[in-house]
């Protein structure tokens, strides 16, 4: 049965992996005009600076150069070439990256290692060097076989975007198997705990989580370092059962590995340091205390620091740099636990990553787990506290963030297992009847973000349709109207260098003066800010095989609904 469910996670992740990646037609999009492409991209290559990340660099250029009320125009005129890094970086992109705006700085750290010289520097800390240097292994593997084309000169993927495509693609799928192997890691925790049933329930709750099927589509270590959570619960639960030396130094390495493919995760040692202290339960505060100076627990420590430093040399290597990045870090985000987060961050974690019916079954096996869970009463305690931990992390004006609540999904889908496998015991044909509605609706809703991946590829998508539109149907020269920077993520590709593009801010637009642009495109229906200025012209949605089915996409990472405004002349 385990096999059964492996193989329907793989299909899921699988269908639509290739979604919004580089390719021939968003090339022709951007770049019409293929006699003067060869010098335009001679020109991308040459001026190409090695930094951070081409879009995040590119755009605090474009802030520094140009205000955000439209009263500058950034201009790509038909008789000249770009020349400022901000008007390259902002075409290379469509070029280089995906649809996901982060995917790139993983490839990025990769081009800047030279292992020839044993440079293996990603100067990139924000991602642990476990996930970086995974995807820079599973890419030589790739190479080895032919199967993708590893070369450090840019104008190759200029010419190929079909080449950059397969590159992200062999990325992502390092991350589809990491959660095949979370899949059956969970199934044989949730055996240790609870029995078989509740394993296969648990693995099968996990696979068909929207949550996870959403983040297998893409190449970024937050679903990826879940597997070496799953390795560390199991063996921080034997050393609760046996507390064998081994078992604490796999459990050290494990949260080590975890925390070196994404560094937040180092928080999970609180659970490390109870299911040792629970040993000593009984014994009184001074046995505790003396009980943080045993050997093996010292070495859990010795091992999870030394595979977080075998796979984050540079932490030492490179301390400055990762110093400053860090700081950098902290100015994004702030810790801020208040109801009105851990409000926000609950609906969206319960009603976005499994649905109404499943975060039930989630509320049930809590209950049990917490009530009936006897020797295993402490476990649905370390969820609890990563959640409010994980709830009061903000960006700057920005809502609690998902990719923190990835590693709390393995959790409540064993919650979830254990509820569906007592009730299921019941032998009662009604609860059976609800469990399999449960089960449906939830992989429906799965099914449906895979299937949105899948139309975001190539003639299928909203944005290369869209971009298709603008082109013909705008005239040359007109003026562009843009609530954010364009980008792959953001703005359908389209000839850039026809239209005058300018970056307003909501307020700006409803107060309707300055300079008003002729159209203005929107990845969301801005009605409210627009109106009485502009009626909309055009609009694309994803193509649903039902024209009464809506599917609305939480995360807005695939085939995002574009939306075409026209200015009306008084």
């Amino acid at each position: 049965m385990i096999v059964l469910i492996l193989i329907l996670s793989f299909i899921l992740n699988v269908y639509g992996i290739n979604w919004g990646l580089p390719s021939q037609e968003r090339t022709n999009l951007v770049f019409p005009n293929v006699q003067e492409n060869r010098r335009l991209f001679e020109i991308l290559k040459e001026n190409r600076r090695e930094m951070k990340g081409d879009i995040i660099e590119s755009s605090q250029l474009f802030i520094k150069q140009y205000s955000m009320d439209g009263s500058r125009v950034l201009n790509f005129p038909p008789d000249r070439f770009p020349r400022n890094e901000s008007e390259l970086s902002l075409l290379r992109s469509y070029l280089l990256t995906s649809s996901q705006d982060e995917e790139h700085v993983v490839i990025t750290a990769l081009s800047r290692m030279n292992p020839a010289r044993l440079d293996f520097n990603p100067h990139l800390f924000h991602y642990g060097g476990c996930f970086i240097y995974t995807v820079g292994a599973a890419l030589k593997i790739a190479s080895f076989f032919n199967w993708i084309h590893l070369t450090p000169d840019l104008s190759y993927y200029f010419t190929h975007p079909e080449a950059m495509a397969k590159i992200y693609l062999a990325g992502r799928l390092v991350v589809v198997c990491s959660v095949l192997l979370s899949a059956f890691l969970l199934y044989l925790l949730g055996q240790m705990l609870y029995g078989r049933e509740t394993g296969l329930f648990a693995a099968l709750f996990f696979v068909i989580s929207p949550g996870v099927v959403a983040s297998a589509h893409i190449m970024k270590p937050h679903l990826f370092a879940v597997c070496f959570v799953l390795l560390f619960l199991i063996f921080t639960l034997k050393i609760k059962e046996s507390g064998a030396r081994s078992s604490y130094i796999l459990a050290g390495l494990s949260l080590g590995l975890a925390a070196g493919s994404a560094v937040y995760l180092a928080i999970f040692f609180i659970h490390l340091l109870t299911c040792h202290l629970l040993r000593f339960s009984g014994r009184g505060i001074r046995e505790y205390f003396r009980s943080l100076r045993d050997s093996s627990f010292l070495l859990a420590l010795c091992s999870m620091l030394l595979a977080f430093l075998i796979t984050n040399p540079y932490y030492l290597l490179s301390f400055k740099e990762v110093l400053y990045e860090k700081s950098y870090d902290l100015k994004l985000f702030s810790f801020a636990l208040s109801s009105e987060n851990l409000s926000h961050f609950t609906f969206f974690f319960f009603y976005t990553v499994h649905g109404i019916p499943l975060t039930l079954l989630v509320f049930v096996g809590l209950f049990y787990a917490l009530a009936r869970g006897r020797e295993y009463w402490f476990l649905p305690l370390l969820p609890v506290f990563y959640f409010l931990m994980a709830s009061a992390v903000i960006g700057k004006g920005t809502p609690p963030n998902f990719r923190f609540a990835l590693a709390l999904i393995p959790f409540s889908a064993l919650l979830a297992g254990l509820a569906a496998y007592r009730l299921w015991s019941l032998r009662k044909r009604w609860i059976h009847f609800v469990l399999m509605g449960v089960m449906a609706f939830t992989f429906s809703h799965a099914l449906l973000y895979s299937f949105n991946f899948q139309q975001d590829i190539s003639s299928g998508s909203t944005f290369v349709r869209s971009g298709e539109w603008i082109n013909l149907n705008i005239p040359r020269g007109s003026s562009i109207g843009l609530l954010h920077l364009f980008t792959p993520s953001t703005t359908p590709p389209l000839d850039f260098r026809a239209f005058k593009v300018s970056v307003y801010t909501p307020r700006n637009l409803s107060s309707g003066k300055g300079f008003l642009p002729q159209y203005f495109v929107a990845t969301k229906r801005i009605d409210d800010i627009l109106v009485p200025h502009y009626q909309l012209a055009q609009s694309f949605s994803p193509h649903w095989p039902f024209s009464t089915l809506r599917f609305k996409d939480h995360f807005a990472l695939a085939n995002r609904e574009v939306f075409i405004y026209g200015r009306i002349i008084p």
